[in-house]
């Protein structure tokens, strides 16, 4: 699918709880305007998670997982460090978690 006049070329996203629903259409949604994605969720769900990233990088987009517990503050700090080290930048954050 495409975005006439939305294009986020270059940019990063980091999607939370986007191992599946809304996160994961967001996330794949993000990649085919053009973002890198970084998606993320709790450890019980990373394999679903790695699913939603091989999805995004099939559409040519740089993608990673992340393992983010929203409840957990030095979690989350490490995360956008990681995500930050690994792309470059963070320009979008989608809190879905």
């Amino acid at each position: 699918m495409s975005y006439p006049g939305l294009s986020l070329e270059g940019k990063v996203a980091l999607v939370t709880g986007s191992s599946r629903g809304i996160g994961a259409a967001l996330a794949i949604g993000l990649a085919q305007a053009g973002a890198n994605v970084a998606v993320s969720d709790v450890p019980r769900q990373l394999d679903e998670a790695r699913g939603v990233q091989s999805q995004i990088e099939g559409v040519d987009r740089k993608s990673a997982t992340y393992e983010l517990d929203v409840l957990n503050l030095a979690n989350i700090r490490e995360s956008v460090d990681a995500v930050v080290k690994d792309f470059g930048r963070l320009d979008i954050l989608v809190n879905n978690a």
